[in-house]
């Protein structure tokens, strides 16, 4: 999905000022994220960029640095800045952020798109979903003890949604399976191929996406079936 006209714009200021920061020793410039995927929400998803460099070092830091300050232009968050090196020798490391890289990304400036054939090794992907599982649950609990109000509870809750989808599109890949880039295109696939049921992340994604209103449905039951799914995707992984 194309941007719409006013985050295009905010992000072609953000791709100049970078450009004019880093000069012929910019790579490449891609608009990440849910921007960049079928999940795009008009004014709302973040715009989130990634820039690669010949090299990551003082120097190019320091010339990004104003830029960045100066927010580069509204609503766009701090660039992650990568060099070809990082790229090479990081992928077993963080895989699942180097699947998500891959796949949600759309390249905006650059001769090579170096995102694109990016190979992720599956031994590491598993521990690092389940990793990222366990420490999703822990969240929660911590969350649900320090979020007494039902509408603050309700909008952590949400927030927490898109981290979930990238592990689930990590768990389909596992798998071999198609990886939809739309959330409830996803929570579909997830379901069909684990054999898992994710109602309240359903419930969820309707109330970011407006489908549903209310804050009543922060109630406990939301949180409490929320988090039985939570736990039942770390039992699937953790037998995978």
């Amino acid at each position: 999905m194309d941007l719409d006209r006013s985050d295009a714009r905010t992000v072609e200021k953000a791709v100049t000022a970078l450009k004019r920061a880093c000069g012929n020793r910019l790579l490449a410039v891609a608009l990440t994220g849910e921007a960049a995927a079928a999940g795009y929400r008009p004014g709302k998803s973040p715009l989130s960029l990634a820039v690669v460099v010949d090299e990551v070092e003082p120097t190019i830091l320091d010339a990004i640095r104003p830029a960045v300050r100066g927010r580069l232009a509204h609503r766009v968050a701090t660039p992650l800045v990568l060099d070809p090196l990082y790229l090479e020798t990081a992928k077993d490391v963080f895989p699942l952020e180097f699947l998500d890289l891959s796949e949600r990304h759309r390249l905006l400036d650059g001769r090579i798109d170096p995102f694109a054939d990016l190979v992720i090794a599956r031994g590491q992907l598993r521990v690092q979903l389940e990793e990222q599982l366990r420490g999703k649950m822990l969240h929660l609990w911590e969350m649900y003890l320090e979020t007494p109000r039902k509408r603050r509870l309700l909008k952590a809750l949400l927030e927490t949604l898109p981290h979930f989808y990238i592990v689930l599109r990590g768990m389909l890949f596992l798998r071999d399976e198609d990886r939809p880039t739309a959330p409830r295109d996803l929570l579909a696939a997830v379901e069909s191929v684990y054999r898992v049921r994710l109602q309240a992340f359903r419930d969820l994604e309707a109330l970011r996406t407006g489908a549903t209103g209310g804050a009543r449905s922060a109630r406990n039951p939301l949180f409490g079936r929320y988090l039985e799914e939570v736990r039942a995707l770390v039992r699937l992984i953790d037998a995978t």
